[in-house]
C-alpha cells in the first residue's frame, strides 16, 4: 500500500515537476490554445492553494515585489467600488486574474529556480519558432500579389488568436534570450541558433508593427556592438544594418504605406474632430491613435483622482467619441483608447498610473547582482514601449505575457536552487 503512495508523492506532488509542467503548459498554449492556456493557469493557481509549500516572508525583498505586483490587480478592484457597469467590471476582474496569479504563485513559494526558468524559457523560444512558422505556411498558402494590401497589418502570419504586437513582443524576447544564452543545452546547436535569429527576425518584419520593428533594429546594434570586435567593423555592419532595414521599411510596398502614414500627421492624415469628418474614407492607425487619446482629454480631466472606473472605461469612451463628432469610432467600432498610460488615468486616476510606473521602475532598480540582468531590462523597456500604443493589460494574451514572465524572472531568476523532497 505503501509503495503506490510513494510514486505518487514522488511523481505528482514533488512541487518542481508540477511547477515545470504547468509552466510550460502555460507557455504552448500562450501560443495555440487559449483554452487549455486558462487551464493551466487555474490548475496551478489550486495546485499552489492546496498542496504547495508557502513562503510569506513580509520584510523579504521578494514579498513587497508581490504587493507591487498585484497592486495592478487591486487597482481594479477597488475600481469595482465606484463603477456603473458591474457586469462588465467583473469580466475586467476575471480576465485580469493572472496578474493576482502569477506573483502569488511564483512570489509565495519555494520552487522557482534558475534552472527551472531556463528550461521555461527554452520551451518559450521552441514555442514561438512553431507558432511562427505555422502563422507564415499560414500567410504564404494565402499569398497572392493583388491581395498584397491585405497583409500590411501582418495578421495573415498570425497563428489564430493572435495579434501581431503580441507576437512581435515575443520574438524580441525569444531574440534576446537566444542572444543571452538563457536556454538548456538541447538548444545549443550553432546552426540551429543562426536560423532560429535569421527566421523570428524575418518573420517579425513581416508582422509590420513600426514599434517592434524599430525595438527589433535596436536590439540587433546593440548585441551587434557588444559581440563583434573591432569599433570599424562595429559601424560598418551597423551601417549596413540600418541601410537594409530603411529599405525594407520605405521601399517595399508591403511595408512602405505603414511608414508613410507618419508623414500626414499634419497634414491629409488627421482626424478633425467636432465635425463629421472620420467617415468616407479609410484610416491609418497612427491617425485612429491621435484621435482616440484627443477624445480622452476631457474624461481624465472630470476624473482625475480616481477615474471613471473598472467597467465603465470603454462605456465612457464610446460617449466620448460621439460628443466629440467621431462617427468612425463611436458608431461603427469600438475601439480601447489603445495607451496603457491613459487608460490608467482614465480607470484609476494618478493612483492607477502610478502602480502601472512602480511596476516598471522599482524592479528596474534592484536588478544589481540578477543574472538575468539584461532579459530584465530588455523585458520591462518593451513593456514600457509598448504601454504607449496598446493597451497591453485589456488584452489576455497581453495580461499573462506579462504577468507570467515578470513573475518568474522577478521570483526564479535569481533564486537558489530548491531541494527535493526527502523520500516518504
Amino acid at each position: 500500500m505503501n509503495k503506490p503512495y510513494r510514486l505518487v508523492r514522488k511523481f505528482f506532488f514533488h512541487e518542481p515537476t508540477v511547477y515545470l509542467i504547468f509552466c510550460i503548459g502555460i507557455v504552448y498554449s500562450m501560443f495555440f490554445w487559449p483554452l487549455l492556456n486558462s487551464i493551466c493557469c487555474i490548475s496551478l493557481g489550486v495546485y499552489w492553494l492546496i498542496f504547495s509549500r508557502k513562503s510569506f516572508r513580509f520584510k523579504s525583498k521578494e514579498f513587497r515585489l508581490v504587493v507591487l505586483f498585484i497592486s495592478l490587480y487591486l487597482v481594479s478592484m477597488i475600481g469595482m467600488f465606484y463603477t456603473a457597469n458591474l457586469q462588465k467590471g467583473f469580466f475586467w476582474l476575471q480576465l485580469q486574474s493572472a496578474l493576482l496569479l502569477f506573483p502569488l504563485v511564483m512570489g509565495c513559494s519555494t520552487v522557482m529556480n534558475p534552472k527551472m526558468v531556463r528550461t521555461i524559457l527554452t520551451h518559450f523560444i521552441l514555442a514561438n519558432l512553431l507558432a511562427a512558422l505555422l502563422g507564415l505556411v499560414h500567410g504564404l498558402a494565402e499569398y497572392h500579389p493583388a491581395a498584397v494590401n491585405g497583409f500590411d497589418e501582418g495578421y495573415a502570419f498570425l497563428f489564430p488568436h493572435s495579434y501581431p504586437f503580441i507576437m512581435g513582443l515575443n520574438c524580441l524576447m525569444s531574440l534576446v534570450l537566444i542572444a543571452e544564452k538563457k536556454y538548456d543545452s538541447i538548444f545549443d546547436r550553432r546552426w540551429l541558433i543562426i536560423l532560429s535569429v535569421l527566421f523570428l527576425s524575418v518573420y517579425l518584419l513581416l508582422l509590420n508593427v513600426r514599434l517592434i520593428s524599430v525595438c527589433w533594429l535596436l536590439i540587433l546594434i546593440y548585441y551587434i556592438f557588444r559581440f563583434i570586435p573591432g569599433r570599424s567593423y562595429r559601424f560598418l555592419i551597423s551601417l549596413i544594418v540600418i541601410s537594409l532595414a530603411c529599405i525594407t521599411f520605405f521601399k517595399i510596398p508591403l511595408f512602405r504605406d505603414k511608414w508613410d502614414e507618419l508623414k500626414n500627421y499634419n497634414g491629409q492624415g488627421v482626424i478633425l474632430l467636432d465635425k463629421d469628418a472620420s467617415l468616407g474614407r479609410s484610416w491609418g492607425g497612427a491617425s485612429i491613435r491621435m484621435a482616440l487619446w484627443k477624445c480622452s482629454e476631457d474624461l481624465i480631466l472630470r476624473h482625475p483622482l480616481t477615474g471613471v472606473g473598472t467597467g465603465d472605461i470603454q462605456d465612457s469612451l464610446q460617449q466620448a467619441y460621439e460628443q466629440r463628432k467621431f462617427y468612425f469610432a463611436s458608431r461603427y467600432n469600438s475601439y480601447n483608447i489603445h495607451n496603457q498610460y491613459l487608460n490608467m488615468l482614465l480607470g484609476f486616476g494618478v493612483g492607477g498610473l502610478a502602480v502601472l510606473l512602480a511596476c516598471m521602475i522599482v524592479p528596474a532598480l534592484i536588478l544589481k547582482g540578477d543574472p538575468f540582468v539584461r532579459v530584465r531590462l530588455v523585458f520591462l523597456l518593451l513593456f514600457f514601449l509598448i504601454c504607449f500604443t496598446e493597451v497591453i493589460l485589456d488584452i489576455n494574451k497581453g495580461i499573462i505575457w506579462y504577468s507570467f514572465f515578470n513573475s518568474i524572472f522577478a521570483f526564479g531568476a535569481g533564486q537558489k536552487e530548491v531541494k527535493p523532497y526527502p523520500a516518504a
